[in-house]
């Protein structure tokens, strides 16, 4: 896992939590204010917050409000709970919305559905909150708006961008955001135009748009500029600083990272967290661009320190997570481990974390000579992976469970309502009881059928996992017995052994290590697969210049065992893919055709265009090939389809089942033709650039 996925993961959360505070006002008609927004995840409540709750819910007790003030006060109330008692809250709002509809005060009626859907939003639950915030948007007119229908209208489209946002739409994120951003433009909003160009930047960035991302967080930085907001200022330099690491500008990476530091170091206001987002970024800089351990580790330190002041388990997790990093960089895997183990004592919860966390401390055991404990670890994970399956749906049985009583209270306020305003029939009622009824009915059988269906997946999944993991633990156990007997051997006779013979067993014992190191890295990577956490993040890639490195390597390994490796690649072959998946591809199919190739044969990587914007990839060889049966089994994990290579390399064949999944992700197909002394031939396809 790329450590800056981490890092730039960690600064989203920490943007989210510290900046972008739900500040919205009393819903009197001011022209003055505005209403703050998230960028995915909103603030909890502050003291000063719960502090407030609690002199509005005395104003409430007194009696002494009615009418207009009394719906103001419901609203204040829904705003400072929503964080903290999400119920009370959703009450607080249904109540105000009961009392304006009432009164007839439709603006306000908006601003209480606003309030109702941010309820929904706290608890997770989008398809409740998107429908309360649609009904806010249909209550504020299209033309000739007031300032502060503008204000509510621009962070209900802002929070509706949101929720797109979290379910990994976007295109309709973005569509929301610009809808808000014209409105805001229009009214002089300058608080959400903030908030608006660090979610546009934020997605420009995941999708690897990184000129229109830079674009968005100068804006928001300029604009902070000109509204003395030097906190928000710090998160758009931190933004820009993952900008130019990702394009390896390490200088202006630097430049941004430690003005971002120095702005919250001295600002009074800023919090713990604040601290802790330009710490991970100078961290980072220092580690990858400048190579610097010392200073990398020393922020990586700073920044553990302010995790523990937020009191937040990830954030120590994730500050523990980078020292790891740091160490297994130095080649320190036991202060590596030790980090590694501490992360998972902050916080084991997040299936992000722990997957970086396995791959360090796997690895270091592998270093530190531990094979038992990267074994153990490795089960471990495989465990936990079963549970977070059942965990995951049993989540979502449950928010299921929450969503249809929700709508049942909704509902019968709803049809209470319907009742007061409009004196509808006692057929309509039942109308909408039949309906409810049907609802209910139809969403318990689906419910269930979804149970069924799971069950019988997992039960097939699972039997598949136990077959594979037998053959693994097997291929792993035994390199690593014939790698101790090998060691005691040479203990026991290294003072009668000759030079020559030091360096034959020495060497063997060399291949027997890399074979085990290979074949871990191959697991790692098929369960990073399997677990969903390898995103597919295409862009345009200068082919030849791209697999420069990795051709190097195999041609080396290639002359070594006296065989030729051909590339026919054109210079300007541009293709739209993932870089890193598509390095794996290439670089796993020409491993393993030199690895079944003998001395004086000849290896053969060629990329030819097709029609329609499409390139053939063809990786083939001379070399012992493949019987039928072998072909069968080529891409099953539950079955044993490699044999050692002409040089006695060893192998499992997992490398290929990765391919076959990293290929398929790029909407291709992995083909195989073989003949048993004839050799085999790969193939693929992937789209052209432009």
């Amino acid at each position: 896992m790329n450590i800056w996925e981490v890092n730039f993961y960690t600064f989203v959360v920490c943007f989210a939590l510290c900046f972008c505070q739900v500040a919205v006002a009393l819903p009197l008609p001011l022209d003055n204010q505005e209403i703050a927004g998230g960028v995915g995840i909103k603030d909890s409540l502050n003291e000063q917050d719960g502090l407030l709750a609690d002199s509005l819910e005395i104003q409430l007790l007194s009696g002494r409000l009615n009418g207009a003030a009394l719906v103001n006060l419901y609203g204040e109330l829904s705003r400072k709970l929503e964080g903290s008692e999400s119920e009370r809250a959703a009450d607080y709002a249904r109540k105000g919305m009961t009392l304006a509809e009432q009164l007839g005060d439709i603006e306000s009626l908006a601003y209480l559905f606003f309030r109702l859907a941010g309820t929904y939003y706290y608890r997770s639950m989008y398809d409740s909150a998107l429908v309360c915030y649609n009904e806010a948007i249909a209550l504020i007119p299209e033309n000739s708006r007031t300032k502060r229908q503008d204000t509510i209208l621009t962070e209900v489209l802002i929070d509706v961008g949101n929720v797109y946002n979290i379910r990994g739409n976007s295109p309709s994120a973005l569509e929301y955001y610009f809808k808000a951003l014209k409105i805001a433009d229009e009214s002089k909003i300058k608080r959400s135009i903030i908030d608006i160009y660090a979610n546009i930047g934020q997605i420009y960035f995941s999708m690897n748009n990184f000129e229109q991302c830079e674009e968005y967080f100068i804006r928001m930085r300029d604009l902070c500029s000109e509204v003395n907001d030097s906190l928000a200022m710090a998160y758009a330099l931190d933004g820009l600083c993952e900008v130019h690491a990702h394009r390896a500008e390490w200088d202006k990476a630097l430049e941004c990272a430690d003005l971002a530091n120095r702005i919250v170091s001295v600002h009074p206001d800023a919090k713990p967290s604040e601290r802790l987002t330009g710490l991970l970024s100078l961290a980072m800089v220092w580690l990858d661009g400048f190579h610097d351990y010392d200073k990398a580790l020393d922020f990586a330190k700073q920044s553990l320190n302010y995790a523990e002041q937020c009191r937040q388990p990830l954030y120590v997790a994730h500050a523990q997570y980078q020292i790891s990093s740091i160490y297994m960089d130095m080649k320190n895997y036991a202060e590596a481990e030790k980090a590694a183990l501490k992360a998972f004592e902050a916080d084991s919860s997040s299936a992000y974390v722990n997957t970086a966390l396995h791959e360090n401390i796997t690895k270091a055991n592998i270093m530190l000579g531990n094979m038992t404990a990267a074994m153990e670890y490795f089960e471990r994970y495989k465990k936990w992976m079963n549970e977070y399956s059942n965990q995951n749906f049993q989540i979502a049985l449950s928010e299921m469970e929450v969503k249809y009583e929700t709508t049942k209270k909704d509902m019968e306020i709803i049809s209470a309502n319907a009742t007061i305003a409009q004196r509808e029939t006692e057929r309509f009622i039942l109308a909408i009881g039949l309906i409810f009824l049907f609802v209910v009915l139809a969403m318990l059988s689906w419910i269930l059928w979804m149970r069924i269906r799971r069950n019988r997946a997992l039960a097939l999944i699972n039997a598949t996992k136990d077959k594979f993991f037998n053959i693994i633990s097997h291929d792993l156990r035994a390199p690593a017995n014939s790698l101790r007997t090998g060691l005691q051997l040479v203990h026991r006779t290294a003072e009668t052994l000759k030079p020559d013979e030091v360096k034959e067993y020495s060497s063997e014992l060399l291949k027997t290590a890399d074979g085990q190191i290979e074949l871990l890295d191959s697991i790692l990577d098929w369960a990073r697969v399997q677990a969903g956490r390898l995103e597919y993040n295409p862009s345009r890639i200068d082919l030849a210049a791209e697999l420069r490195n990795e051709l190097h390597l195999i041609r080396t390994s290639a002359k070594n065992k006296g065989i030729t490796l051909t590339v026919n690649i054109a210079d300007d072959t541009f293709v739209h893919a993932d870089r890193a998946m598509l390095c794996t591809v290439v670089r796993n199919l020409l491993n393993n055709a030199v690895k079944y190739t003998s001395s004086g044969g000849e290896v053969c990587l060629e990329v030819a265009p097709l029609e329609h914007n499409r390139y053939a990839f063809t990786v083939s060889d001379n070399g012992t090939g493949m019987t039928a049966e072998q072909l069968d089994n080529l891409f099953r994990i539950d079955k044993r389809t490699s044999v050692n290579g002409t040089a006695g390399e060893k192998g499992t064949g997992l490398g290929l089942v990765v391919c076959k999944e990293l290929v398929e992700k790029h909407g291709s197909t992995l083909t195989v033709k073989s003949e048993p002394g004839k050799g085999t031939s790969f193939r693929f396809e992937i789209e052209t650039s432009g």
